[in-house]
Order: C-alpha cells, then structure tokens, then sequence
C-alpha cells in the first residue's frame, strides 16, 4: 500500500464547505476526539471558512485496526 493521506468528509461537513463557498457563515457546534483525526477536522473546519466551536474535545475512540 502506498502512501496515504488523511481528509475530513461527511455530509455535515461537505455541505458547511459548500455553504461557506457561496458566502454563508455555517458552523460546527458540537465535540470532536483528541486525537490526530479531530485535529485534522478541526483545522480542515476552519479552513474551509466555516466557524468551529469544538472547543471540547472528546477521549480519542478507538479505533479498528487496518
């Protein structure tokens, strides 16, 4: 397997993107895992211009192994 790349999705987070990209002010109210992956979420969040306030984090959830 070669080398992989880790990418926020979903459809709340598809459509806060979206709706960020046509000039609305969308925003994630809720708690994301203090891990790797919620940091990624996070920063991907903003990034695309939508508001965060996951200001709590949760537990990193475990995960399945590959």
């Amino acid at each position: 397997m070669g080398r992989t790349v880790e990418i926020s999705g979903g459809s709340v987070a598809n459509t806060m993107a979206g709706i960020a990209s046509l000039g609305g002010s969308p925003a994630f109210i809720g708690k994301v895992g203090n891990d790797k992956l919620g940091k990624v979420f996070s920063h991907e969040i903003r990034a695309s211009g939508s508001t965060s306030t996951a200001g709590t984090t949760a537990p990193a959830c475990p995960r399945p192994s590959p």
